[in-house]
């Protein structure tokens, strides 16, 4: 666990871990704030996918979202 300051000057905990040996979780935790992304690597179809959970004391309800990354291919 680190201490990360964001550009606007608000402290986070920050944590990484492996779990099952396929994701890479990273963990965001501040007053009244948790962010959480898993990262998994589909190496077979060269793309990783982030799925994203974002809880604030701000926000109405948890906000939940993913996001594929697929390598770019060679042009021809």
């Amino acid at each position: 666990m680190i201490v990360w300051k964001s550009p606007d000057g608000d402290e986070f905990e920050v944590r990484h871990r492996l779990a099952d040996g396929h994701h890479l979780i990273q963990s965001f935790v501040g007053d009244g704030n948790l962010s959480e992304n898993i990262f998994e690597l589909d190496g077979k179809a060269s793309v990783v996918t982030v799925r994203t959970t974002i809880s604030a004391d701000q926000l109405p309800k948890t906000l939940r979202f993913a996001m594929d990354y697929r390598r770019k291919r060679p042009e021809r």
